[in-house]
């Protein structure tokens, strides 16, 4: 079994307008976002044996605080020109690096762009349709023992974050909660008689939206809270 990360390179400055692409920094949130996620990966478990990065800036800071988090030398990054948001022929020579990876790594983590990186991630696994926001992480294994072997479509996708993701899934979480609690409560009440709950309407409105406002405060903590129980037993059985 091998696991392969494909990592976007986090949010980065504009640059100014005759500076090169690949010469951008990362911002202050990019570089928070990147330290969040490494930590994700670390808690995760399966810590990537090598870490690949294209050379340009952005990339390499990714992979340098992602390097830092999980206790990798960052004097060992391997850059690879391959993985240049400028290349042509991406799927190929991505594989080509893949390929060329030493089977003594079990796991590896590659650094780079958009959209190169989420058209390799589809070409890896068909079924995966997500474009990778920055400091995006997509992780797939594959029942291969040697890097070489790995061929298009083989990957099984094992997850796939990004920074923003959780937020995401509370926003929506809180829209379909507060539509279910006002219809469930207009419907009960126009049970009990329809024109008292027409006036009420606004009431009900702005109850919906409060519960499902203190739902996800609520869920967001035990989220949270469940984490750090989490980080303090992997640290305890180390």
């Amino acid at each position: 079994m091998k696991t392969l990360y494909l990592v976007r390179h986090a949010k980065a400055n504009k640059g100014k307008s005759n500076s090169p692409n690949s010469k951008r920094s990362l911002t202050k949130k990019g570089k928070n976002d990147a330290a969040k996620m490494a930590k994700k990966i670390k808690r995760n478990g399966v810590i990537p044996d090598v870490l690949i990065s294209s050379p340009a800036k952005q990339a390499i800071q990714t992979a340098q605080i992602f390097a830092k988090t999980i206790n990798y030398p960052k004097d060992k990054i391997i850059r690879n020109e391959s993985i240049d948001e400028g290349t042509e022929s991406s799927e190929n020579l991505l594989m080509q690096s893949v390929h060329e990876i030493d089977d003594q790594n079990q796991s590896a983590m590659i650094f780079g762009h958009a959209p190169l990186l989420a058209e390799f991630a589809q070409y890896l696994r068909k079924d995966f349709t997500e474009t990778l926001p920055s400091c995006g992480v997509v992780c797939f294994d594959f029942r291969n023992i040697s890097w070489s072997k790995i061929s298009k479509g083989g990957g099984i996708l094992k997850f796939f974050d990004y920074p923003k993701k959780q937020k995401k899934l509370r926003a929506k979480m809180k829209k379909d909660l507060e539509s279910k609690v006002i219809d469930s409560m207009t419907q009960t009440l126009s049970e009990m008689n329809a024109d008292v709950a027409q006036r009420m309407k606004k009431s009900v409105e702005k109850s919906g939206k409060e519960l499902s406002q203190k739902f996800v405060r609520v869920f967001k903590s035990i989220q949270v809270d469940g984490n750090r129980e989490k980080s303090t037993a992997t640290k305890k059985n180390r």
